[in-house]
């Protein structure tokens, strides 16, 4: 179960890391690192993970302990990403208090439905909105499927109902 959490984090946490590259809070060298992990599915260790993306972190944990699971559960990250994320954008928690209203729309993560499948990108329709989204991270979906997207990744294929 651990492996999954982490590499569910990584997931939708990954999308994140281009910003926290330019702010100067990891290398280049860990940048690509963490590119390598999340594309080949061998996520960092725990301590890595939390060190790199502490602010998403401590919102997980304090999810988790509303929820009484534990911030390693796979359903606690998807829950939290899925529908508290947005709401702390919406709060300017952290950073997010000086971010741009661009910056604070590409990083809310929503779900879309893919419309269109070429080599390297989905479209995705959100709230009737076409947008292209890497596929790098969740390659397998297809023409109808629903996706979670994150910046612009898209990251997470959801099960038909």
């Amino acid at each position: 179960m651990l492996i999954k959490a982490r590499l569910l984090f990584l997931r939708y946490a990954f999308p994140c890391a281009g910003i926290t590259l330019a702010r100067g809070k990891i290398s280049q060298q860990q940048y690509n690192n963490l590119e390598k992990a999340v594309l080949t599915g061998h996520p960092p260790s725990i301590v890595n993970l939390t060190r790199i993306f502490g602010p998403a972190w401590r919102r997980i944990n304090r999810l988790a302990n509303l929820i009484e699971k534990s911030p390693l559960d796979p359903e606690t990250i998807r829950t939290y990403f899925l529908k508290f994320h947005n709401q702390d954008i919406k709060q300017n928690d952290g950073s997010y208090a000086m971010a741009p209203e661009f910056l604070k729309k590409l990083c809310r993560v929503e779900k879309a439905k893919i419309i269109q499948v070429s080599s390297d990108f989905y479209l995705v329709k959100i709230r009737n909105k076409k947008r292209a989204v890497s596929k790098a991270i969740c390659p397998r979906a297809k023409v109808g499927d629903i996706v979670a997207v994150h910046y612009g990744y898209a990251v997470e294929k959801f099960k038909k109902k």
